[in-house]
């Protein structure tokens, strides 16, 4: 809380979080950091392999894990097996969608969107084609489908106590219906969740069911995967058929109305030794 009142003071216009945090991001132990970042307008940025290092008193300061950069150099040297193309499919060169849902589940479910519904938070370099699915499956865990009995009762009978006292017992679906928040899962993410790709054609095209604001493109520069060499041949596969409002909203104007840019001023052109 200290450091964003001090960078806040300094006119930074955003704060970085770790992907891995040391509590879950539900925890209201947070609520203080959230409340200071939206009092001094700080959008939440959370960068993909972030956070989780553990270092004990005894180790130098500067020691971190290299275990990520160590599976990446064995993958490029070595020789495919089966194990290492499923694991490099599931990821897909990063940590895939099961850490950005957990992240998103923790700020959505546990109340944090509820609580700050002015702060932004801003998911960056997890690839979003996931996000679409994710949003479904976040709503329908929260309502009795069609079709389904909501008085379906699952568990151990005791022939020795009375039908109305049965702790063993419980409404299979009865969670479905106690969604603590007034606004559906989907909706708080549509408000306040932005998800960073490269390239990623799904998330494009299916931003008029996770909505226009949930992605925002950035080129991952300097990293290796990043699509910087090429980004005007990326974003011409990305935005086939897209239009010019949304192609201007997913490449930049999103992400500018968070963190405050000045959307009116235009770069001049480069110089053409450049």
């Amino acid at each position: 809380m200290a450091e964003i009142e001090r960078i806040a003071r300094a006119g930074v216009g955003a704060i970085l979080l770790p992907e891995i945090p040391p509590l879950p991001y539900w925890s209201r132990e947070y609520d203080p950091v959230w409340a200071a970042a939206q009092a001094h307008g700080l959008p939440v940025f959370i960068h993909v392999a972030t956070g989780g290092v553990t270092v004990k008193e005894e180790t130098s300061r500067t020691a971190t894990t290299v275990r990520g950069p160590m599976t990446a150099v064995n993958m490029g040297k070595g020789q495919l097996t089966d194990g290492m193309v499923s694991s490099r499919t599931m990821g897909g060169g990063n940590t895939g969608a099961a850490s950005p849902q957990r992240i998103i589940a923790a700020l959505v479910g546990g109340g944090v969107c509820e609580r700050f519904p002015n702060l932004h938070f801003n998911l960056i370099e997890f690839s979003a084609g996931w996000l679409v699915s994710y949003l479904g499956c976040m709503d329908r865990s929260w309502h009795t489908g069609t079709g389904q009995n909501p008085d379906w009762w699952l568990g151990f009978w005791d022939d020795k106590r009375p039908a109305h006292d049965q702790p063993a017992m419980g409404r299979l679906f009865a969670i479905n219906a106690k969604w603590p928040w007034p606004l559906r899962p989907s909706e708080y993410v549509r408000r306040q969740i932005h998800v960073q790709f490269a390239d990623d054609p799904t998330a494009v095209q299916a931003r008029h069911i996770t909505g226009l604001s949930t992605i925002i493109w950035g080129n991952d520069y300097p990293h290796a995967e990043g699509t910087f060499r090429s980004s005007a041949d990326c974003i011409a596969e990305n935005f086939d058929g897209v239009s010019d409002e949304d192609r201007a909203a997913i490449l930049g104007g999103t992400l500018a109305g968070i963190v405050g840019f000045d959307q009116t001023r235009k770069l001049a052109p480069a110089p053409e030794n450049v």
